[in-house]
């Protein structure tokens, strides 16, 4: 954070020591954050360990947690650090997620696979067949493909979003924090839920194992329609648990992996010059300026919005942006917000990537 990257994630695998420590741990841990950079974690992850091939350990941790253990933790967790994201992935099985979304968890990975290669763009028969001999990282309890889970979430009452708007704002580190403890990001969340949710419906290609997916949240160069594209299967939820918020999802779509890099090392750089430069503010006005000139070329080579939605998924994505843009939504719109969201809602319809509150 000296450097300059003011958006950190805090965690612990669970199973490797006493959980009790663990959580303290990570609670000291985040009030230094906030106490030396007046920015806690943006996100804090909680997984437990579970087998994985070629570890002996991970077959029987020396501090296993069970069900009703590791829903307490992430119940104080969520009171403690309120404004954090909780990150929950695929190693936990349906019903102990939908039981945690419910604690106050806010992430949830959908359509992650662990094994080498499972997200190479030649997604054949062939391809699954050379790979299909390769252990993956660690094994999953959730094998439910992307669209199952945005269904899933739907059904459940809630909004699924895509939204990276705050990254792509500027909205991160202090600046993001004030909003978030004031109890105001819904003000941002629910519109762009809503949005991304309807370019969702128009470029996610529905269908079991069809979707490249992942299991990390990431900010590529928007959402696109062409065939590189992977669904990274991460959720977000702000719930009610956390600071009275409503149900907002948040599922993200990557860019292609030259796009990925490209921007990592965007960031990498942008640290670097921070420390040497005396916050080097030309060098980054620079590099902002090959990243804007970069997301460009992304989205002006992008072909056009294409239906590729299911249509029982997309009947149920459009009566959810219909309910949650009428006087029935979880988060009331005034009028002039509610103005604001129709005009770029027709953008979106219209085919426009990249837009958001």
């Amino acid at each position: 954070m000296r450097a300059g990257l003011d958006d950190v994630g805090i965690g612990a695998l669970f199973g490797l020591y006493d959980y009790r420590f663990e959580v303290c741990a990570m609670l000291l841990h985040a009030e230094h954050l906030e106490r030396e950079y007046n920015a806690g974690p943006h996100t804090i992850s909680v997984p437990r360990m579970r087998p994985a091939d070629g570890s002996e350990l991970s077959i029987s941790p020396p501090y296993p947690v069970n069900d009703a253990d590791f829903k307490k933790l992430v119940a104080i967790i969520r009171i403690a650090v309120p404004y954090t994201g909780m990150i929950l992935s695929t190693r936990e099985t349906p019903e102990m997620r939908s039981a945690l979304l419910k604690c106050g968890m806010s992430q949830i990975s959908a359509g992650s696979r662990t094994d080498v290669g499972a997200y190479h763009k030649d997604h054949t028969l062939s391809t699954e067949a050379n790979l299909s001999h390769l252990a993956g990282q660690f094994s999953l309890q959730d094998h439910r493909s992307t669209d199952q889970i945005v269904g899933w979430l739907m059904e459940e009452g809630y909004v699924p979003s895509w939204c990276t708007a705050c990254y792509r704002q500027g909205r991160t580190g202090e600046d993001f924090m004030k909003i978030c403890k004031a109890g105001d990001i819904h003000d941002f969340c629910h519109p762009n839920s809503l949005l991304t949710l309807q370019e969702y419906l128009q470029v996610g290609k529905g269908g079991e194992g069809e979707e490249g997916e992942g299991s990390c949240e990431l900010w590529g160069c928007g959402l696109r329609a062409s065939g590189d594209v992977g669904v990274v299967g991460t959720a977000c939820l702000l719930g009610k648990a956390a600071w009275g918020f409503g149900g907002v999802v948040r599922v993200g779509l990557d860019g292609d992996d030259k796009t990925i890099s490209y921007h990592l090392v965007i960031v990498a750089l942008r640290a670097v010059l921070r420390c040497c430069c005396g916050y080097g503010q030309l060098a980054c006005l620079c590099l902002a300026v090959l990243t804007l000139s970069r997301r460009v070329r992304c989205r002006s080579s992008s072909p056009p919005l294409q239906d590729y939605a299911d249509p029982d998924l997309r009947r149920k994505g459009e009566e959810v942006i219909a309910r949650e843009m009428g006087p029935q939504a979880s988060e009331p719109l005034g009028e002039q917000a509610r103005r604001r969201l129709e005009r770029k809602m027709k953008q979106v319809k219209e085919g426009q990537h990249d837009v958001y509150i």
